[in-house]
């Protein structure tokens, strides 16, 4: 043991993470105990604070017999693990001091040492060496390859937005010569009979894929014709036509051949399903020509508006029909037919549909934060967050991001589970899965709450936490130091957490189709009032909360018989949920908890209206707020916006409306966590209670006397912390409070 003095004294007890070696206490202390030191870190992205062990350690006698036999077990991987204690005179009792694991990477192996330095516990380091890899949510093995309990799924239907989509083309400028059509042969040839289908200039909208509209002559009759558009939905349909072209036929053999004396022609618009309407655009014709017919085809514009059935059917041409043809039989015969669109022919269609609703399977957020954390540290229980927890769960409430599900593109499409059954042998197995990655999974929720995650210890148990940023800001003051009284330290400007510009949203919102111009949860950017700087504050989400692109994929249903992938197959969602009554029943959120939505299209199927971007940087305020100039006029300016920034929206427990597309006054923002700026404090003297203290709660705020400051109080977060135990003492870089 270390000596008995006024000094700090040390125990140390080895032991192994899988218990193949018994733990055991040392009775000799290792080299460079007396050099000991603790660093607490807080990291910058993710906002929690961890500890770490310094400087490197030589153990001897029994300790380097342990580790011998541990690396010769398990090589650099060996999870031999460290618990330092430190003793409380005042109290006799041991505290622990520090818990770390023992880094086999640069061990030194003498005859009389084994030389290793100590890192953070062996399941967190794996967890975090891990956090990019992709993990199946829906399974229960571990990266490491053990087995664990698999997560309670959750399935919802999955009701349908409204998706409205647009077809405009127009006959701009010059005219278009559309496709010759060629008849030959007698009287009973098919090729005598044309059907017209109008083409225009390249459409300047085309979001229903609609078909039959390159336009030209193709032979055939009215039973041949073929939809230039089906109702992806049951809705509403409205069609504006006007048609204006040249339409001329003539034979094209020698003047002795056979001829042609009657063209019939119908104009017809007809819809075929639910309803079934014919349209005679104009009076049908039957006109005697001898072998040449020119004619000046004019439709008045037209409006009409239907209500439909999914696979309605819409059909537009004109059906030309050229015969009583004359000469002998043995004649040859060739005519052809031809169009020319006009200036001021145009084609619009606009539909609002929705489909039947339809199942999708994920995970609450928890489970899926639960699933990656179990995965990555090969550890089952080391989770915690009360902002995803339930009260289903062991929490005291549901949190408010609770009932939110992360779903896939494949599970939205319909593709079956692994846990359906396999296909017959040959053939192709379409069954997919659920994959996440910590990192994706974290750094979406975080863009999307303005959340943090770190290690924490419930007693002598270490797990990782996900909450607000405020979690990781706490009020409550842990460490006092005014009793010391004033403390030299030396302040400086952060640059790096000065902000000009913010930009929040989805990185993936928009259909591919439609409705992109409807969709609110797409992107913003914001100014600060800050000019000095050009750093960007960004909040992007990876997964998507856009109910557009999830209705585009969601129509996209899965086919048995089919191959076919989209670009949103592995497109993962956040949808938020709403509880229906006995557990784990959920229906989708649309406007329970909404008092008041304008400016969407069909606000009663509306996904996701709490994490529109305009709340989303409300949210994050609290962080890019530091160095605000006082009395400031505005605390955000709105500067662009893509998909629909016109939304106004108010939650029920919202005080005023939410414009996705308005400046912010700073009384709608969150104040500023802390300042832009940092205080290095060196030297302090620190007690082993006030030690204590510290490391149970590092989130907590340290409050001392400032030099610079003459002697007023002030108050930090930890940035950074030193503590040497030989002399008991502590640097501090604190970021400092805002308030």
């Amino acid at each position: 043991m270390s000596p008995l003095s006024a000094g700090p004294q040390f125990r140390y007890t080895l032991s192994t993470g899988a218990g193949y070696l018994a733990p055991q206490r040392l009775r000799y202390e290792p080299t460079g105990w007396d050099g000991t030191t603790v660093n607490l870190h807080r990291d910058p992205k993710n906002h929690g604070v961890s500890g770490e062990y310094s400087p490197q350690l030589g153990f001897v006698k029994d300790g380097k017999a342990y580790l011998t036999r541990a690396y010769q077990a398990g090589g650099v991987e060996a999870d031999a693990r460290v618990l330092i204690e430190q003793y409380a005179p005042n109290d006799f009792l041991w505290q622990p001091y520090y818990r770390g694991r023992v880094d086999f990477t640069s061990a030194e192996f003498t005859d009389t040492a084994v030389k290793v330095s100590l890192e953070q516990q062996s399941w967190l380091q794996k967890f975090l060496s891990r956090s990019s890899v992709k993990v199946d949510l829906f399974a229960g093995t571990t990266v490491g390859g053990s087995t664990g309990p698999t997560p309670a799924q959750t399935t919802v239907q999955l009701h349908s937005r409204a998706i409205l989509q647009r077809y405009a083309a127009s006959q701009l400028g010059a005219e278009t010569e559309l496709t010759v059509g060629n008849m030959y042969g007698g009287n009973g040839d098919a090729s005598h009979e044309q059907l017209l289908y109008f083409g225009f200039n390249t459409p300047q909208l085309n979001e229903v894929n609609l078909g039959a509209v390159a336009g030209g002559f193709v032979a055939g009759g009215e039973a041949d014709a073929v939809p230039i558009h089906r109702m992806p939905g049951d809705g509403e349909l409205t069609l504006e036509l006007a048609l204006r072209y040249q339409v001329h036929a003539e034979r094209t053999t020698g003047f002795y051949f056979r001829k042609f004396r009657r063209v019939e022609v119908k104009y017809r618009l007809k819809i075929v399903g639910s309803v079934n309407e014919t349209i005679d655009l104009l009076p049908p014709t039957d006109v005697r020509v001898d072998s040449l017919y020119d004619a000046l085809v004019q439709v008045p514009p037209l409006t009409r508006t239907w209500q439909l059935k999914k696979n309605d059917a819409v059909y537009l041409y004109a059906d030309y029909y050229v015969h009583e043809l004359t000469g002998l039989d043995v004649d040859q015969y060739q005519a052809t037919i031809t169009a020319t669109m006009l200036p001021g022919s145009y084609l619009n269609l606009r539909s609002t549909t929705t489909t039947d609703p339809s199942p999708a399977t994920g995970l609450l957020l928890y489970e899926a934060f639960e699933r990656l954390a179990q995965a990555l540290s090969d550890e089952v229980d080391v989770f915690r967050s009360d902002f995803f927890g339930r009260q289903d769960r062991g929490y005291a409430q549901d949190g408010p991001g609770a009932h939110t599900l992360l779903t896939g593109g494949f599970q939205v499409r319909g593709f079956p589970l692994l846990t359906a059954p396999a296909p017959a042998a040959g053939a192709t197995d379409l069954r997919k899965t659920l994959f996440a990655s910590w990192d994706e999974l974290f750094s979406s929720a975080a863009a999307t709450w303005a959340l943090g995650a770190g290690p924490e210890w419930e007693g002598d148990k270490l797990v990782y936490r996900v909450e607000p940023l405020s979690y990781w800001y706490g009020t409550d003051v842990v460490l006092d130091l005014t009793g010391a009284g004033v403390l030299a330290d030396s302040v400086k400007v952060v640059e790096s957490r000065l902000y000009q510009t913010v930009e929040v949203g989805n990185e993936s919102w928009q259909p591919e189709a439609a409705n992109g111009l409807d969709e609110v949860n797409g992107k913003r950017q914001f100014t600060t009032p800050l000019t000095v700087t050009s750093n960007a504050y960004q909040a992007l989400s990876k997964y998507s909360t856009s109910g557009s692109l999830l209705e585009a994929t969601r129509r996209n249903r899965y086919d048995a018989t089919a191959t076919t992938d989209t670009s949103q197959d592995t497109t993962n969602f956040l949808v938020c949920l709403w509880p229906t009554g006995g557990r784990p029943a959920y229906e989708t959120e649309r406007l329970q908890r909404v008092a008041r939505l304008d400016g969407v299209l069909s606000p009663a199927t509306i996904y996701n209206v709490a994490l529109t971007p305009a709340r989303v940087a409300r949210a994050h305020a609290a962080a890019f707020g530091a160095g605000r100039p006082p009395g400031a006029a505005l605390g955000l300016r709105y500067q662009s916006g893509e998909g629909n920034v016109t939304v106004r929206s108010q939650l029920v427990s919202e005080a005023t409306l939410v414009a996705e597309n308005a400046d912010v006054a700073p009384a709608d923002l969150p104040a500023p966590l802390w300042k832009p700026e940092q205080a290095d404090v060196k030297g302090v003297p620190l007690s082993r209670a006030q030690l204590r203290a510290l490391l149970a709660a590092p989130t907590g705020r340290v409050r001392y006397r400032s030099s610079s400051a003459q002697g007023q109080v002030r108050e930090g977060w930890l940035l950074d912390a030193a503590h040497q135990a030989a002399a008991e003492t502590a640097d501090f870089t604190l970021l400092l409070c805002a308030s």
